[in-house]
């Protein structure tokens, strides 16, 4: 059995030619009266990097915690990397929920991740831009954690499931900062309704219904294309390429529909439509200006519009789009 190993006074005395933190922990363990041993534990756990430290992902997280948030252009310039490199390390970073980002800022989403890289840089002398806003960060992470079982339990109470409403409510509080619990509706804007809308289409699990009288070809509108060859049923109800007065557009859009029926959409065509509808799963729905083409899903245009989960909305909607198609106006695609 080792012999167990106890600071006196003189080797203490000894000790004034280690380091300061030599000495201080020293000290403290002759207060104590510990083992010996375990000053090297503590000196140990104190020169513990936190994870991905020395790493590309690293400097950009250091990055982050040196702020409250941190915008794109702000890590560019405290990691130095070239653009390729740090957009590289962020989609790294946002795929493995280790960051989020909202509004052009970026922040930290793994709380334990983001105490260790506080800690850390609170006991090096490099950490002088560590200050009160930070304490403040930490009380707005648990925020957030308690926020996320909200949802959660929420999830759980109303047996959502992996639905598109389940998307919505997370979609929101991540993009929006808004806990949408009690709402069943939230207003997008801007390049997030583009995202919005894409995500949406994606995460459905059996039926897309678009109404919109101007389809062309575009990120927004191949996503139709990608939800068919996903076993969806996509039905898509616009207006005919021949009432648009231009040649090349009618020429282009024409060519387009034919692509999207070729693939699998179900496609109607009526000239008087100008609503623009996204249904999805009959569960969720987004109401707004935005055009299925380049100039409103690229951003050129300000566009707007309202998300609505409520029930009464939803059925209100179904019923529109079903009178729609069954109205003489409403022709299929032919080709």
């Amino acid at each position: 059995m080792a012999r167990k190993q106890v600071f006196t006074i003189d080797e203490a005395e000894k000790a004034s030619s280690m380091p300061s933190i030599m000495l201080n922990l020293s000290s403290v363990f002759l207060l104590f009266k510990k083992d010996i041993s375990s000053i090297y534990v503590i000196i140990l756990l104190m020169s513990v990097k936190p994870r991905y430290w020395g790493t590309n992902k690293g400097e950009v997280l250091k990055a982050i915690v040196m702020g409250e948030r941190r915008t794109w252009n702000e890590i560019y310039d405290k990691t130095g990397f070239t653009r390729e490199e740090l957009n590289q390390v962020l989609s790294d970073l946002f795929i493995t929920d280790i960051i989020s980002k909202s509004n052009r800022s970026y922040w930290i989403d793994d709380y334990d991740l983001y105490c260790e890289y506080r800690d850390f840089l609170q006991g090096n002398s490099e950490s002088e831009y560590l200050t009160k806003e930070h304490q403040e960060k930490s009380e707005q992470f648990m925020i957030h954690r308690e926020n996320l079982e909200k949802i959660n339990d929420y999830i759980a109470d109303n047996e959502i499931g992996k639905t598109v409403v389940e998307k919505i409510l997370w979609w929101t509080y991540r993009e929006k900062n808004l806990l949408s619990l009690d709402a069943e509706h939230c207003f997008i804007e801007g390049d997030l309704l583009d995202r919005l809308s894409k995500d949406l289409i994606d995460y459905s699990k059996e039926k897309v219904i678009v109404i919109n009288p101007f389809v062309d070809q575009c990120s927004l509108s191949d996503k139709l294309k990608d939800a068919t060859s996903q076993g969806k049923n996509v039905i898509l109800i616009t207006r005919s390429p021949l009432s648009e007065s231009s040649t090349r557009v009618r020429s282009s859009r024409k060519k387009y529909h034919n692509v999207l029926a070729q693939s699998g959409v179900d496609l109607h065509y009526n000239d008087r439509i100008h609503s623009k509808i996204l249904l999805l799963d009959n569960l969720v729905s987004i109401v707004s200006s935005l055009n299925f083409k380049s100039e409103s899903s690229s951003g050129k245009n300000l566009e707007a519009g309202i998300v609505s989960w409520e029930k009464n909305m939803i059925n209100s909607l179904t019923k529109y789009i079903e009178n729609l198609l069954q109205d003489y106006e409403t022709t299929n695609y032919t080709g």
